[in-house]
């Protein structure tokens, strides 16, 4: 049957929860915090919880600063011997950025960085063979808004 065929063969997708909150504890500083916890019932897959927390300031009406810490953990499970090629690492991230603003234009400029250390299989014919794995990220952005009223 066609249908079923095409059922067995999509991807699960994970069910998400998050809970999040923000406080400005004065008129020039913002601190939150975020919860994220995914569930995936999947060959292969395990449920993760993240946690990301940042701040901003404030510098003046037209600038502030931010910063943040978050974690990317990895749904897959650790690699063994019954397991095919996967890879498990999770990540630790720091974010920082800063944003202009003149009028109705906002300049921002900012990274992202981030680092894990796991384990992998990285030869289909021999899923016994697990190495250790490294991953770092570094991401940098640009962008520049308008707001149109």
């Amino acid at each position: 049957d066609f249908n079923h065929a095409m059922t067995k063969n999509q991807p699960t997708m994970p069910t998400g929860y998050t809970l999040g909150i923000a406080w400005f504890p004065n008129q020039d500083i913002l601190i939150s915090a975020d919860l994220d916890y995914f569930q995936i019932s999947a060959k292969n897959k395990r449920d993760v919880l993240n946690i990301s927390t940042g701040i901003e300031y404030y510098l003046n009406n037209n600038h502030l600063v931010r910063a943040g810490l978050f974690t990317n953990n990895d749904n897959d499970v650790e690699p063994n011997a019954s397991t095919e090629s996967v890879e498990q690492v999770d990540l630790l991230g720091i974010s920082f950025g800063s944003s202009i603003f003149t009028g109705p234009t906002m300049l921002t400029v900012g990274a992202v960085l981030t680092r894990g250390e796991g384990k992998a299989q990285i030869s289909d014919s021999n899923p016994s063979e697990i190495k250790n794995s490294l991953r770092e990220t570094y991401s940098f952005g640009l962008a520049i808004s308008y707001n149109i009223d």
